[in-house]
């Protein structure tokens, strides 16, 4: 304990170096304006500032009279000047900050989608596709300096090793003084990165036409918006028409009801029918779906919890109509096809990990939580939890099979965290193992919730210290810059805690930041036998040169006419990214 408490200290101290270094640079560069980091950050913070309240106020009292033009140009106006705002004041906000910043004005979005009509669905739907995911894109942004900067690449380094540290701590019995002051630490240190990014990156914007240039024919976009009252929908096709639609409160309602409750019925076939056809008729009714084969679609809000392959229209499911993939904002998808990827042959597999304990030490341990602290310490309604021993061994035998001497498996006892972290961009990385989210409201950043359990990780639970629990922010600074596939066998890893415009804090996007192109997650707990199934099918497809997304289709639409149609067993794996 000792000694890991020094090594965070050194850090600290050997990241400061740095730090101020690049602190003196950015000053330097102020001072050659005359002007002063202080004084740049305040111009920025309250030059304007109650200029989009000004005209927020304006777009109101042209609502209220019902002028729908001043209305809209107003309401325009105030986002525009909001987000220009926003974008000096993040270069000088840590990720905690943004966060909370973006909650305090979700008025502006608001207001913008509420006075959108016809013609104006365009210039709304660019202001959407460049505000959704803004804080994700900052670190989209850090990943592609760090490729291109020596400095940076050094300066995140750094920081990844705090976060690692971070979340080491978090998992012991560590004083909490301890992790709020390298906590405090690490936010400080985000500013100063922000702030470089600020200077030397300059923000790229992006218009529906940079997504109907990406489209097939056949093919529609989808992006959906949620507000604080609303749903609103943008619909995309190749020929750059745009459809616009609003749910209003009472249907906005009803979805998020019956979201949950398709999640407390989930086992009732009637149920499901029942519940995923009201969604369908919600949803499908006010898009024209026919003569397309393939949907992209890009979920907001409750949205993000469900699969729409198995929204029902009375006779067949969606994904047997047409292709479905799902990307977590227009700018990340044409980042994706931005950038060519230089993929090798390698594929790596972690699968059934040794977790240690035998069954009486294991129901002494209590498994619920976030960090090993708390994984240790809760309980669910009185029951002790733990991660139990994965019995399937389908998975790694077919993708041997398949891929021979490219595929590198660790098993049992192998499948480590230290081998883990020895991966580098792997054509392909499959982990068949458990994974967890867990509702935690002491921790406030949600990448600490989310994580994968390796070999041992049972016994770093019991002992609160040692190796087996990765969490999502030590996963988001891997390299798998060239990485085509990350496949999470493994239960519930495509949740995570949900933001409005933000998407979903969990496994997905610490993948997808550390520069993964396609993941296939788990929405909830799919049996080992249907998961083992599913997955031989999905590795058979890519083996004879299906697409991701195409092979993942067809393992789902053969396990409906083959085995169960019930969607609990084939729906909960979902593909998001780049096919």
């Amino acid at each position: 304990m000792k000694t890991l408490l020094y090594f965070s200290v050194v850090l600290l101290i050997g990241c400061s170096s740095t730090t101020d270094s690049l602190t003196n640079e950015l000053n330097l560069k102020r001072e050659k304006n005359q002007e002063s980091l202080y004084e740049y950050q305040k111009k920025v913070l309250y030059a304007n500032s109650e200029y989009p309240e000004i005209l927020l106020d304006k777009a109101r009292f042209f609502r209220d009279i019902n002028d729908k033009k001043n209305y809209y140009r107003f309401a325009k106006g105030a986002f525009e000047q909001y987000y220009t705002l926003q974008r000096g004041i993040f270069s000088i906000l840590d990720k905690y900050s943004k966060k909370q910043y973006l909650q305090q004005h979700k008025k502006y979005i608001n207001e913008l989608f509420n006075a959108t009509y016809s013609p104006y669905y365009k210039d709304t739907f660019n202001q959407w596709l460049n505000y959704k995911r803004t804080r994700f894109d900052y670190e989209n942004n850090i990943i592609l300096a760090v490729e291109k900067n020596p400095k940076i690449k050094r300066v995140w380094n750094a920081l990844n090793r705090q976060y690692t540290t971070l979340a080491r701590l978090n998992q012991q019995n560590t004083d909490r003084k301890i992790l709020s002051a390298l906590d405090k630490k690490n936010r400080r240190f985000e500013k100063q990165l922000s702030a470089y990014m600020a200077d030397t990156f300059p923000k790229k914007t992006i218009d529906y036409k940079n997504i109907t240039d990406l489209l097939r024919d056949n093919e529609l976009y989808i992006d959906f918006a949620k507000t604080q009252d609303n749903y609103f929908i943008f619909v995309l096709d190749k020929s750059n028409q745009i459809i616009f639609k609003r749910f209003d409160k009472q249907e906005t309602k009803t979805i998020n009801d019956t979201i949950d409750a398709t999640k407390k019925d989930i086992f009732r076939i009637d149920k499901v029918h029942k519940n995923y056809g009201k969604l369908y008729n919600l949803i499908f009714k006010k898009i024209d779906i026919k003569n397309k084969t393939s949907l992209i679609i890009s979920p907001d809000g409750e949205l993000n919890k469900i699969p729409f392959e198995a929204l029902y229209d009375g006779e067949k499911y969606l994904i047997q109509k047409l292709n479905i993939r799902y990307i977590p904002s227009g700018k990340e998808f044409v980042k994706l096809y931005q950038h060519n990827n230089k993929s090798n042959n390698r594929v790596i597999v972690f699968a059934n990990p040794s977790f240690g304990l035998n069954e009486n030490e294991r129901k002494e341990s209590q498994l619920k939580g976030t960090t090993i602290e708390t994984l240790y310490n809760e309980t669910d309604g009185g029951k002790k939890n733990y991660f139990d021993t994965l019995t399937n061994q389908d998975e790694p035998k077919i993708i041997k099979k398949l891929y021979g001497k490219n595929a590198k498996i660790y098993l049992g006892k192998d499948a480590t965290e230290s081998n883990f972290f020895k991966i580098k961009s792997p054509k392909i990385l499959h982990l068949s193992t458990h994974g967890f989210y867990l509702q935690d409201k002491t921790i406030l950043n949600p990448m600490l919730k989310a994580g994968i359990a390796l070999s041992g990780a049972n016994i770093a639970v019991k002992n609160k210290k040692g190796d087996g629990i990765i969490t999502a922010l030590e996963l988001s600074g891997m390299d798998l810059s060239h990485t085509e596939l990350v496949v999470l066998s493994a239960c519930k890893t495509g949740v995570g805690e949900i933001e409005n415009g933000e998407g979903v804090a969990g496994l997905s996007k610490a993948f997808m930041t550390a520069g993964a192109k396609y993941i296939v997650m788990s929405l909830w707990s799919v049996p080992t036998d249907a998961t083992g199934k599913l997955m031989k099918r999905f590795y058979e497809n890519l083996h004879k040169g299906y697409g991701y997304s195409d092979a993942l289709r067809e393992a789902k639409i053969w396990w409906i006419e083959h085995k169960n149609s019930h969607p609990f067993y084939w729906s909960g794996f979902v593909g998001s990214g780049r096919d």
